[in-house]
């Protein structure tokens, strides 16, 4: 009798799984996250409606007095749960950007293509620009996707003399839809 109250929550953590899994985050380590945030998130909600219902039950309130009522009986719970839900959604968001990110390494000379995610990109040059405070280094790209052109991308690797190792800026486009 005691395992059935683990199965809302792992019914939870299956349905958040497999809705990630869906939208295409295919990495394990991801959908165990979202298995386990998705049970968590669960086991947290039961927490708080098995009061509720109690109270409801007990003393014959609606579901808003005995929620209430809990609340104001609970404060310092409530606290507690609402930092955790902050924790879950932290983890949450760190497992969808990690399992979201694909790299791929390219070695190319001027005027090379390389195909990445549906992009073209043309490597057009490198070079060194100085600025009082840093050196950067700067690879000049053309983008391209299907049939559109997108602006040029800049990424650069910049250079301090206080540091031993290049700080690395990206190029970055984004649009609403990606």
């Amino acid at each position: 009798k005691a395992l059935w109250r683990f199965v809302p929550s792992t019914l939870a953590g299956v349905f958040f799984a497999g809705i990630t899994a869906l939208g295409g985050y295919l990495g394990p380590i991801t959908l165990l996250t979202v298995f386990l945030v998705g049970f968590a998130g669960a086991a947290l909600v039961g927490e708080w409606v098995l009061p509720i219902r109690r109270r409801m039950a007990s003393h014959n309130e609606s579901a808003v007095k005995a929620g209430t009522r809990a609340i104001q009986r609970a404060r310092r719970r409530l606290g507690g749960h609402i930092a955790h839900v902050g924790v879950l959604l932290a983890v949450f968001s760190l497992a969808m950007t990690k399992g979201y990110r694909v790299e791929e390494d390219f070695a190319l000379s001027q005027g090379d293509q390389a195909e990445f995610q549906g992009y073209t990109l043309t490597f057009s040059g490198a070079r060194s620009e100085m600025q009082p405070h840093r050196r950067s280094l700067v690879a000049d790209f053309e983008v391209r996707y299907g049939a559109g052109e997108l602006p040029n991308q800049s990424p650069r690797m910049n250079f301090y003399s206080t540091r031993r190792e290049p700080i690395f800026s990206p190029a970055v486009f984004s649009t609403p839809s990606e």
